[in-house]
């Protein structure tokens, strides 16, 4: 197994040892100086025949020096709920430690979730986030973090408790909102407020602080301006999702409309998908020309947006009225020419430089829905292995009209609750007691049955078109490499 050549062999020998090896023999090699042999020993002694391994065979690999062996020990550990009480004092102790990378507090995240329901755990919870408990602010954001997933059992009331000094200190406010967003209550408006007109916030956070307090109410002036200019292309793409999020939410006068519409002319960065329902609604007779002109030169631009979104775009414009026909007219033209649009850029998939690829797909809004290896959001399907799952073919055409088809686990729903207020989202949870659903931002929202006043899933895909308009030809190129490369 040491000098394997390939994943073949390897197997291969992981089978002979499974046929002809005694337990004793597989324990011994758990110290073996081979990571790859210590991996499969911890593997084969998690399965029959001999489905023995317990948490303490994981102690040493949790701590090995290998990190594929305490990443392994992770995943084991995460199917073996039972382990709960035993790997309690283990995750105090991981999680009062001075400093973790990034894949060792993702990887102490999902165990938490994992393990939530366990009394061993919820008091682990409880201890950490009592603001008397000196826990080290990095792993006080991660169990805050930790929050909006706890899908199987709400969080004790005492942790939300935590919340309001956890919006005052920078280090711990990103986590806070997001509990905020999951957990609304009415005592955190004011709080939310004064954040969102602190100039000393980030521009994300004032926006999102914002959207939680307002709840489709109205924008201040200054608000409204601060989300039209983090629309820019300019802008990091963690404050262009917040301003979507903001404004497709809030209750646009005629005058926002209208100063909305025309920053799409100055290098807005967003497709016009999310935004129709809140341009609709803020329409009134003197802004209808523009909205159509608006709609009508995003179709011109290549704009193909499924059927009902489409009939939303519509819905100000009077049957028969020209605005209509126009409208109508250029979307059929734009829907006959897909299949036509598909071979134009297929061209694309071909010569590309994945490196410059991974970095483009840093820099745009990809990552922050998107997870490659430990690193991205968690909005989107994870892409990790795209390459190997998916056709350069369907990539192109997934990139280009995302909602042609939909990964499974992250078909788009629509909710409103009783007060009007509407959330959308991928379906983390569905039970009698409510739903929860993760929306573009990665906020998990939590509504109870009875707040519910509809709810269904949707045809138009979270992901917006019009990315490759975003794009150079090359750049575009590019990043086609880059997904094609992950396997």
């Amino acid at each position: 197994m040491v000098r394997a050549a390939d994943d073949f062999e390897r197997h291969a020998c992981i089978a002979a040892l499974l046929a002809l090896a005694d337990e004793p023999f597989i324990r011994g090699v758990l110290g073996h100086p081979s990571p790859r042999v210590r991996l499969a020993a911890l593997h084969l002694l998690d399965q029959p025949p001999f489905a023995t391994l317990s948490f303490g065979d994981l102690m040493g690999a949790l701590a090995d020096k290998d990190a594929g062996i305490q990443a392994a020990a992770r995943r084991l550990l995460e199917r073996h709920r039972e382990w709960a009480g035993s790997a309690a004092p283990w995750l105090r102790e991981q999680l009062t430690s001075a400093e973790l990378d990034d894949p060792t507090a993702s990887a102490l995240g999902s165990l938490l979730v994992t393990f939530q329901s366990e009394a061993a755990v919820r008091q682990l919870f409880s201890e950490l986030l009592d603001p008397a408990t000196p826990t080290p602010i990095a792993m006080r954001a991660l169990l805050l973090a930790q929050l909006p997933a706890l899908t199987a059992q709400e969080p004790d009331p005492a942790w939300l408790r935590a919340v309001p000094a956890a919006l005052a200190e920078p280090a711990l406010r990103a986590a806070a909102l997001q509990v905020v967003a999951s957990y609304p209550q009415p005592d955190r408006e004011s709080h939310l407020a004064k954040l969102a007109v602190d100039a000393g916030v980030p521009a994300a956070q004032r926006l999102l602080a914002a959207r939680l307090a307002s709840r489709r109410a109205g924008l201040s002036d200054d608000m409204f301006t601060l989300a039209i200019a983090a629309l820019g292309a300019a802008a990091p793409a963690v404050d262009r999702l917040a301003a979507a999020d903001l404004l497709t939410h809030s209750r646009l006068t005629p005058a926002q409309l209208r100063r909305l519409l025309s920053s799409w002319t100055s290098g807005v960065a967003v497709s016009p998908d999310a935004f129709v329902p809140v341009l609709t609604r803020a329409v009134d007779e003197a802004s209808r020309p523009s909205l159509a002109d608006f709609f009508l030169a995003r179709l011109r631009s290549g704009w193909s947006p499924a059927r009902p979104t489409l009939d939303e775009a519509l819905r100000p414009f009077s049957d028969g009225s020209p605005e209509r026909v126009s409208l109508l007219a250029a979307w059929e033209r734009n829907r006959a020419g897909m299949a036509e649009r598909l071979r134009e850029f297929h061209a694309l998939l071909a010569g590309g430089d994945p490196a410059r690829g991974r970095e483009g797909f840093a820099k745009a809004t990809c990552a922050d829905c998107h997870r490659v290896g430990e690193r991205g959001g968690t909005a989107g399907p994870d892409l990790t292995r795209i390459g190997a799952i998916r056709s350069g073919t369907d990539l192109l055409e997934s990139v280009l009209y995302p909602s042609s088809s939909f990964a499974q686990g992250f078909e788009p729903h629509r909710l409103i609750r009783r007060d009007g207020e509407e959330v959308s989202g991928a379906l983390v949870a569905q039970g009698p007691g409510g739903v929860r659903l993760r929306d573009v931002a990665g906020i998990v929202h939590s509504v109870r049955s009875e707040d519910i006043a509809s709810f269904e899933r949707q045809q138009l895909s979270a992901m917006p078109e019009g990315l490759e308009q975003l794009l150079t030809s090359d750049q575009f190129r590019d990043l086609l490499a880059y997904l094609q490369s992950l396997k």
